[in-house]
């Protein structure tokens, strides 16, 4: 249900960040609910196609330092192993520090070298306090990985209150605008690369999915146009 990694590199007008989109496939949510095993299948699938985007840290290359938000568990958690075996130093971020610090022991025990920042993507201050820390530890941000989000399984007919949209654009929109306006100086810098986790629905509509592929939609364009 993976469809596969779709780079979208920008012009030589931008050539200091490098912009790429997954997309996870326009059945991904239908798939996750009827195959057995693949909610277990899908991070490892993701995984491997952030570390082709992004890189690996082996071979004698200096580390490079990759920051994941909604790193706390799922897609988010395996990424930060994935990428921290890969050779990458991991800065995991999310708002339960608790799970954060479980990711982060795992990597650290394992011989990888990663830090928990506790912090909702929807408050600026917390994600500008969240790229502080990093360059403050590593000394650089390469990488930013947008991966928190949260979802919705309903049909818009059928909703009485439609107040929890303005979650879904704080969260999914929002909360990636405002990682990577705190981020992008130090991407300069870095001549980094902002990977967005995304989803078919950011390119169409999707049965009762409405307000999910909306704050989807409008991260595609806002990533999209900084990339040129």
């Amino acid at each position: 249900c993976v469809s596969g990694f779709s780079p979208i590199k920008p012009n030589s007008a931008s050539a200091m960040v490098n912009f790429a989109l997954l997309t996870f496939g326009l059945f991904m949510a239908t798939c996750l609910h009827a195959a057995k095993g693949l909610e277990a299948m899908v991070p490892k699938t993701t995984s491997r196609q952030v570390i082709t985007a992004f890189g690996s840290g082996k071979a004698g290359a200096t580390p490079r330092t990759a920051l994941i938000t909604g790193a706390s568990s799922g897609i988010g958690e395996e990424l930060s192993k994935q990428l921290s075996f890969s050779g990458s130093m991991v800065v995991c971020a999310a708002r339960r520090l608790p799970e954060l610090e479980r990711v982060c022991s795992i990597i650290n025990d394992s011989g990888g070298s990663s830090i928990a920042v506790k912090t909702d993507i929807t408050v600026l201050e917390q994600c500008v306090e969240m790229v502080n820390v990093a360059v403050k530890t590593y000394g650089k941000v390469d990488g930013l990985i947008l991966n928190a989000g949260v979802s919705m399984w309903a049909r818009f007919d059928k909703l009485t209150d439609i107040s929890f949209f303005n979650d879904l654009m704080n969260v999914n929109y929002m909360g990636a605008v405002n990682c990577v306006h705190a981020a992008l100086p130090h991407l300069k810098s870095s001549r980094g690369k902002i990977i967005s986790c995304s989803t078919g629905q950011a390119l169409m509509g999707f049965p009762r999915h409405s307000g999910y592929a909306a704050s989807k939609h409008a991260l595609h364009g806002f990533l999209s146009t900084i990339a040129i």
